[in-house]
This record gives structure tokens, C-alpha cells and sequence, in this order.
């Protein structure tokens, strides 16, 4: 009989009914006392919990949100995760000499209140039978294994009929109270519901034994793989002590970092010293860490600690070369010979932060210059910073409305950016960024006709808009001073966002411009990117849109044409409001090659002879192609086929 049976059979032998007690895993039924859920509400992602401060995700009672499209993540795991069990005593007295004698009479002895006949019903040494050690071995054993008893004694009694056979047996005592040593995840009243622990009942200690390992798995499964019973006890008095080590991190040691300082790894883990090592939280860390772009590989190691009931997180790193220096040189009608400088480095002087110096020195110009740099942790509530400055003089071309280029002109521009963001949650940030910029027309490069800067080109503009302006007037419209202050609210959840295979990210910006500026406009913009695993490919979407409103330069309208809608000429259409579809199919070759299947739908509206989002204007590509990982990035050749035409289109970056 099992001893769930027995246990309701004790009970109703104290003309007593047992309360059945639904048994659920660790998550639900106690989830308001272990676990308090994280909610993550993307209708309201301004109000995300942040988790800078890992404790505010343990610390509490909390139980992390999954890791989105995280898979599983290199965790080694080199520490003792055995339960301590429940168990009670046997002996049996010398039966060598008696063997093989009749049994006279197999009797129980001890008992209270569980009664001979259900105890004889698991012994099979039998009356008028032979006596045989192996067997009284053997009901020893499942005496024990009913769970009721503390003990279990053999003592045989020779007489002329026979041998007596008495199992003497030690009832466990009733239960009264429990004490829990070592958890922070558990409360009493909880694991006595699970454990089906009524005070002054009799314990039976292989449900208890069956419960706590349930316990323990239900543990793992919520993301605490070192969680384990290291001792069990129950005394004389009824009282039931369980000590539990769930893995709490003693300490945390990286390793196989060069360059990249110990803390700039550290201050990205979701724990710290003190805290229950947590596999998701600890896949989220991993995350983060390749996330950062200096590393080949991460993994984690658990070993045992210096105290047993402990645990050592060895963080492991790859790193991969992050400072890169450029050298060039080059011919511009405007600046003649040119020599260029560019120094950069994504992990500068260990520190974890991001500088950039290019440095161009022409015959003819004065020195322009591009100086960025970005510190992404001021504070522990990884409030970032960024700012750029920079002056060139460059080349630039017009577009048409079909994608023709009606203008080569040199412009010369100089400004300034600042950008700060914060951690609003554990996948999102909210950003604001001041920008100034100041842009002239130069001259327009000999040898190309027209030039829409120029007044050759008035009757065009006119047959085009029908309208007439001055080579001054549209000058006018794209050169001037810009003042403006953009806001982004951005959540990311991406699993590599270097090479996204799960997660998503969103984004919402608004620009507006003024503040004494030459151009006074509003511009919003959002775009929406989703990643589907398909076995080791990836379905990837993006859905973008945009919308400006008021006097904005020419060149800060939205483009659609090349890269981002393939089979079409680069810049093809330009306009006040945008609209953008693409799915892709992409299939890893190679650690380093991906192949890909694509389709592009979008379409650029030019407020000035359109009408906003007149789908039927909306363009259609499609075709193959392939990115390459290189020192300098990722590369992208790309086959697309449009309305009327197909191109190969070559870029360098990541699109989405």
C-alpha cells in the first residue's frame, strides 16, 4: 500500500478525516509568499521595475520576468545539489543459526497506532513457513519504507513448535511544529500546506521525503539550480527541522578579462554577493555582458564556496579587440589632397566607455574634426552620457522624385550633440538629446548638371512643384542654424543585439526644433522590431513610421531607397511622413555568415506635391542576401528586386 493510503488510514484509526490538501508546484501555490510576481505591463512601460539594484529583484521576495529569447545559457554548475532525506533505523538480531527453522508466529510489536494487520500486510516471512535472512531483510526494509517508523527491530524467540518472528517497530511522533533554517524563498505555513503537516498527527517521513524533493525540483524550476535540503530531522518532541541551502553567492570572481576592468563586468550581473543565485537573472547577465560588444563569449561557473552552504560565481569572459586606428588619404575639389586620422575605441582604458577621435586635415581647408565619447554608467542607476562635436566640409548629392540626382554640392556643417538616458527598467531607458548644428552651401561640384542650389535650375522646380523659386530660396529651405531637443523611449529586450535570434524592441522619439533657430519643426518617429526563433533561424520584423510637421531642412527628411527599401536607388524618396514594413528570413551559414530571404514594403510622402500616407504610392522589393562579420563590423550585400528594377545594394552597420 503506499503510503499516501497509510497515512489516511492512520488518521481515520484516530476517528480522524484527514483534510486533502490540492497539491500544486512551488510557483502557484505559494507564489504570493515565495515568489512575489514581477509585472511587467508593456501597455505602461513607463512604470517598469527597475532593476539596477539587483536586490530590488531578490532582496524582496521577487521573482524575475524570463529572459526573452535567451535560450539557454552556458552555466556550469561544479557544486553538490544532493537533499539530505528523512530515515529510520533497522536492526536484526543473529538469525544465522536459525535459518531455514519453521516460523512458529510473525508478530508486531511497538505499535499504537498503526495497526499489525496493515504492517503484516508488507511482511513476507509468513507463519508455518521457513525462515529466511534474506526475506526479514527484505520486510525490513518495506516496514521502513512505509514511512511511519523510526525504527524498525527483528527478535526471534526459538520453542519446540517453532520460531517467533517479532517486528518490533518505533512509531515517528506526531507532529507539532516545524523550523525552516536558511530560507529566504519559503515561509513555514507554506511548506507545512506542501508537506501535509498537521500538527498532532503522526509524520510519515517518506510523503515528507517525496514533498521536500517536489520542493526542491518546483525550486529549479524557478531558476534556483543549487537549491538543496542540506539536512532533516525530525525529533522525539515532533518537531521538524529542515535546513536549506538555496545557493547564496559568497563571492564573485572574473575571470579571462585583459583589458576590461573587473567592475565595468560586475556592474552589469543582476546579483551580488548575498543574493540566491538565480538562472535567469544570471542569463539576463550574460546577456548584458556580450551585449556590450568587447566579448567573444561569456559563461558562468558555480563552484562550492569557501562556506559549504555557499556558492562562488566565476564570471567568464572572451574578450575581442575594441580600439581600432585608421589611417587615409584622399582628393576633394573643395579641400584637395585630404589625410585623414581616425582613432576609436568602444572600451577606453578598460573603462567600459565609448571614444572616438577622426581627425581630417585638407590642402585647401581648414581641420575638421569629429570628437565623440560616451560614459554609459555616471551613477548605479546607469544614468548614461554622450556628447559629440564635430565640423566638416562634404560632399552631398539631391534627389528628385524618382530617385535621380539633380544636385553634387560641397556643404560645410558644425555642431554639437549631448544625450542623456536612464534606466527606466530592466529593457527599457528613456533618453534626451540637445543637438545644434549649423549648415552652409559651399559650391556645387564642377562637372555635374543640374544643380538644384543653383538657378539653373528654376524652371525645373517649377515644371516639378509648380512653383517659383530662387536658387536663394531653396538654399534657404535644407541651410541654416538648428536648434532642437529629442526625446526617445526605448525598450530592448533582444537576446544579441548585434545578431538578434529572440526578444523585441520598441521606440518611440519626438524632435522638435526652434528655439531661435532658422527651422521651427516637430518630427515623431517609431519603430517596432520583432525576432522569432525558427529552430537555430530567425524571422525578423520592422514596422517604422514617421511624421514631421512645420519648416524642416531638406536633408532631415525621411528616406526611403537603398538599404532600407532594396530594389529601389538610394534616397529615391524623400519626404515629411514615412512608412516601412520589412520581414526577413535569416539563415546562419557560418559563425561569421549569415544568409538571408527579404521583403521591403515602404514609401517616403513629400508634403509639398503629396498626400500623407497615400498607400497606393507604397513600394514593393524583395531578393536575397548575405552579412558578413568583420573587424570593422558587419557587412551587407544585399540583391533586391522593385517595381522596375533590381540592384545590389553594399553597406556597412546593422539595419535591425
Amino acid at each position: 500500500m503506499e503510503a499516501r493510503q497509510y497515512e489516511r488510514e492512520a488518521n481515520g484509526w484516530r476517528n480522524r478525516n484527514m483534510r486533502e490538501k490540492q497539491t500544486g508546484t512551488l510557483c502557484k501555490k505559494i507564489c504570493l509568499s515565495v515568489f512575489f510576481p514581477v509585472i511587467l505591463v508593456h501597455t505602461a512601460v513607463w512604470a517598469e521595475t527597475t532593476y539596477s539594484d539587483p536586490r530590488a529583484v531578490l532582496g524582496s521576495g521577487q521573482q524575475p520576468a524570463p529572459v526573452e529569447g535567451s535560450g539557454e545559457a552556458p552555466i556550469t554548475v561544479e557544486t553538490s545539489t544532493e537533499n539530505a532525506r528523512l530515515s529510520g533505523r533497522s536492526e536484526m538480531a543473529q538469525v544465522q543459526a536459525l535459518a531455514d527453522s519453521r516460523v512458529r508466529e510473525v508478530r508486531i510489536q511497538g505499535n499504537r497506532i498503526v495497526p499489525s494487520s496493515a504492517i503484516l500486510k508488507k511482511v513476507q516471512t509468513k507463519t508455518n513457513g521457513p525462515l529466511i535472512i534474506e526475506t526479514v531483510e527484505a520486510d525490513i526494509a518495506e516496514v521502513l519504507a512505509m514511512g511511519w517508523f523510526s525504527d524498525v527491530k527483528v527478535d526471534l524467540t526459538e520453542t519446540e513448535q517453532g520460531v517467533y518472528v517479532d517486528y518490533l517497530v518505533e512509531e515517528n511522533p506526531c507532529f507539532q511544529r516545524l523550523e525552516l533554517v536558511g530560507c529566504s524563498k519559503l515561509n513555514r505555513e507554506a511548506v507545512v500546506s506542501l508537506l501535509r503537516l498537521e500538527p498532532g498527527e503522526i509524520v510519515n517521513t517518506e510523503i515528507v521525503n517525496r514533498q521536500v524533493a517536489r520542493i526542491i525540483s518546483d525550486y529549479k524550476e524557478a531558476g534556483y539550480p543549487v537549491a538543496r535540503v542540506r539536512d532533516m530531522v525530525l525529533t522525539e518532541k515532533g518537531v521538524l527541522r529542515i535546513v536549506i541551502d538555496e545557493g547564496v553567492i559568497e563571492k564573485i570572481t572574473v575571470s579571462g578579462n585583459e583589458k576590461v576592468r573587473p567592475n565595468v563586468i560586475l556592474r552589469e550581473l543582476r546579483f551580488r554577493p548575498g543574493d540566491v543565485f538565480n538562472t535567469r537573472l544570471a542569463q539576463r547577465s550574460l546577456q548584458r555582458l556580450n551585449n556590450l560588444g568587447y566579448f567573444y563569449a561569456t559563461g558562468m561557473k558555480l563552484k562550492p564556496g569557501v562556506d559549504p552552504s555557499k556558492v562562488e560565481v566565476v564570471v567568464e569572459v572572451e574578450e575581442q579587440g575594441t580600439a581600432t586606428v585608421g589611417l587615409g588619404v584622399g582628393y576633394s575639389e573643395y579641400s584637395g589632397v585630404v589625410g585623414t586620422i581616425t582613432l576609436a575605441d568602444r572600451d577606453f582604458l578598460g573603462l567600459g566607455d565609448d571614444a572616438r577621435l577622426q581627425w581630417e586635415m585638407g590642402e585647401k581647408s581648414k581641420t575638421d574634426y569629429l570628437l565623440s565619447y560616451t560614459k554609459p554608467w555616471l551613477d548605479k542607476k546607469e544614468t548614461m552620457a554622450s556628447f559629440t562635436i564635430y565640423k566638416n566640409i562634404q560632399e552631398y548629392s539631391e534627389y528628385n522624385r524618382g530617385g535621380y540626382e539633380v544636385g553634387r554640392f560641397d556643404q560645410k556643417s558644425r555642431g554639437e550633440e549631448i544625450t542623456f538616458s536612464r534606466a527606466a527598467g530592466e529593457y527599457t531607458r528613456n533618453y534626451v538629446t540637445l543637438k545644434h548644428r549649423k549648415d552652409r552651401y559651399v559650391k556645387p561640384i564642377d562637372g555635374y548638371e543640374p544643380q538644384y542650389y543653383e538657378d539653373s535650375y528654376n524652371q525645373q522646380y517649377y515644371q516639378d512643384f509648380g512653383v517659383a523659386t530662387t536658387a536663394a530660396e531653396r538654399r534657404k529651405q535644407n541651410f541654416g542654424e538648428t536648434r532642437s531637443i529629442a526625446f526617445s523611449h526605448v525598450y530592448d529586450s533582444r537576446d544579441y543585439i548585434f545578431n538578434p535570434h529572440g526578444g523585441k524592441y520598441r521606440s518611440f522619439t519626438v524632435e522638435h526644433a526652434g528655439f531661435g533657430g532658422d527651422f521651427k519643426f516637430t518630427k515623431f518617429s517609431t519603430d517596432f522590431r520583432y525576432y522569432f526563433p525558427h529552430g537555430k533561424n530567425t524571422v525578423a520584423v520592422d514596422l517604422t513610421a514617421g511624421y514631421a510637421a512645420g519648416n524642416m531642412p531638406l536633408s532631415q527628411r525621411f528616406s526611403m531607397g537603398g538599404a532600407n527599401l532594396r530594389g529601389y536607388r538610394e534616397n529615391q524618396f524623400l519626404g515629411n511622413s514615412m512608412l516601412k514594413g520589412t520581414v526577413e528570413y535569416r539563415i546562419p551559414i557560418s559563425n561569421k555568415i549569415t544568409g538571408l530571404f527579404f521583403m521591403d514594403y515602404g514609401y517616403a510622402w513629400d508634403k509639398r506635391d503629396e498626400r500623407k500616407f497615400d498607400l497606393g504610392k507604397m513600394k514593393f522589393g524583395y531578393g536575397l542576401g548575405v552579412r558578413f562579420w568583420s573587424p570593422i563590423g558587419p557587412v551587407r550585400l544585399d540583391y533586391g528586386i522593385g517595381n522596375d528594377h533590381k540592384r545590389f545594394h553594399f553597406s556597412f552597420g546593422y539595419p535591425f
